[in-house]
């Protein structure tokens, strides 16, 4: 088997598994919870995309793996790290900008996944050893991808698309800075 169809079938099985996982577990335990709380629970696991700077670290990868493979993976995907930690502390820190920071992650997230994918395989990556980074991008890869469709959906499903309107306890429309108390 070439090492494209290795790789393929290995991450198209994870995103059979993750996907019946999301489906079947994540979705229904989830849904009786608030918007805000299963958003929080979902931002964890993107929290973790730091691992790929590991991609730096002496032999961790074959040298004949292209650098700008490296550094879209590792830089794109710490991005994502920090989008998704910011996220959450949002929602601690300031949850009137909540949704619209996991909005921010949302697209950094899915622009680094995109862009990382494209430059891997168009570079056959594949091709080289990876070591650990073999199982990162067949296990890891396809997790953060099935968990940044459910935040998309769970986000336009529960109409988060106005932060303002989503905090926690704030009125739906405010009054006049005029107005007597």
């Amino acid at each position: 088997m070439s090492p494209l169809a290795l790789l393929s079938l290995q991450i198209t099985t994870s995103f059979v598994v993750y996907s019946a996982f999301a489906a079947w577990v994540v979705q229904p335990a989830i849904g009786d919870w608030s918007p805000r709380r299963a958003l929080r629970a979902l931002l964890w696991i993107h929290v973790f995309r730091f691992v790929p700077l590991a991609l730096y670290a002496p032999g961790q990868v074959s040298a004949d793996v292209p650098r700008v493979v490296i550094d879209t993976v590792a830089r794109g995907d710490f991005a994502a790290s920090i989008a998704a930690l910011l996220a959450l502390a949002s929602f601690r820190a300031a949850p009137s900008h909540a949704i619209a920071a996991t909005w921010v992650f949302s697209v950094v997230s899915t622009i680094d996944i995109v862009h990382a994918l494209v430059v891997a395989l168009a570079n056959g990556v594949y091709k080289h050893p990876l070591g650990v980074g073999w199982f990162v991008l067949i296990l890891y890869v396809p997790l953060v991808c099935v968990s940044q469709s459910v935040i998309f959906a769970h986000l336009r499903r529960n109409g988060l698309r106005q932060p303002a309107s989503a905090t926690v306890g704030a009125p739906t429309s405010s009054p006049s800075p005029r107005a007597s108390p």
